[in-house]
Parts: C-alpha cells; sequence; structure tokens
C-alpha cells in the first residue's frame, strides 16, 4: 500500500516545484520583475519629488521668518492657513495672512531652523520644525497638502520649549 502512494505523492510534489523554480528564474529573463523595479523606482523618484517639494515649503516659512522674508514665508501658507499655539494658558490663534502681516520685513532673527521630521501620503502631509534659539525654541508642528501641484502649510501648531 505505501509503495503505490509514494509515487503519487512524489509526483504532486514535483509538480508544485515546477512554478516555484519558474518564479526563480523569472530575474533573470527579464520580465515582469523589470516592470515592477521600474514603476518603483518611478514611485521612488516621485516619493523624493514630492518630499523636496514639502522642504521647500518648510524651508519657505523657517528661512522666511528668520531673515525677516514676508513674501517667502507668505509663499509657504496656503491663504486659508490658520497658526495656533497656547500662550500664557491661552489659546492664541491667527490667519496665515495676519501672521506674515505682523512680520517686520527686515528684522533678522538669531535663531537656528531645523526640519525634524516630514510624513506623507499622497497629497497630505506633517511635519515637525523646530526655531532654536539657544535659551529656549519654538516647535512647530505643520500640516500640508499638495494643491494644484504645490505643497502649501494648511495649519501650524508650536509650542515654546525652554531648553
Amino acid at each position: 500500500m505505501n509503495g503505490k502512494k509514494m509515487p503519487v505523492l512524489m509526483a504532486l510534489s514535483a509538480l508544485m516545484v515546477v512554478p516555484v523554480l519558474g518564479a526563480m528564474a523569472a530575474p533573470n529573463s527579464g520580465d515582469n520583475l523589470d516592470v515592477d523595479a521600474t514603476e518603483e523606482e518611478t514611485l521612488s523618484q516621485s516619493r523624493e519629488v514630492d518630499l523636496q517639494a514639502i522642504e521647500g515649503a518648510l524651508n519657505d516659512y523657517l528661512y522666511g521668518s528668520r531673515d525677516g522674508e514676508p513674501d517667502r514665508l507668505a509663499r509657504a501658507f496656503h491663504a486659508t492657513a490658520e497658526i495656533e499655539g497656547v500662550r500664557d494658558g491661552e489659546l492664541v490663534s491667527w490667519t496665515a495672512p495676519d501672521y506674515v502681516g505682523g512680520m517686520t520685513p527686515g528684522r533678522v532673527r538669531d535663531f537656528t531652523p531645523r526640519i525634524l521630521a516630514v510624513d506623507f501620503t499622497g497629497t497630505a502631509a506633517q511635519a515637525k520644525v523646530e526655531a532654536d534659539y539657544g535659551t529656549w525654541k519654538f516647535v512647530d508642528y505643520m500640516q500640508l497638502l499638495k494643491i494644484d501641484g504645490e505643497w502649501k502649510i494648511m495649519n501650524k501648531v508650536y509650542h515654546r520649549v525652554v531648553n
């Protein structure tokens, strides 16, 4: 009885190995995996382009703020953006135009700007940045959207930290 079942099991095992061996041979054939690699490379390049654009908007915010450049600062924000934080236990809130309008053009502020983190999917992103003044710093959390091909800060919430 065992003699009759064994050849059937061996034949089934051999049939199951053939597709696996065929899949293992695919990288040498240049077929499907090359297409997948090209698609992955294109997606990777697209993500890199978006990441650079997000960082560009964040740098417009950081360096526009530091260097007293209201036009550069305004370029970072969507017109409907809100800026919010808590100061002395009270909520403070501005629209982006009011926030930018409160800047003194040409007034350079002495802080070190840093992009600490960026995460995005599709047209939505969030980032953490800081403006380090030495003895204290602002930590900002930004939400950005890609609108008409451009990344814009939609919301900023912040906290002041004593170093």
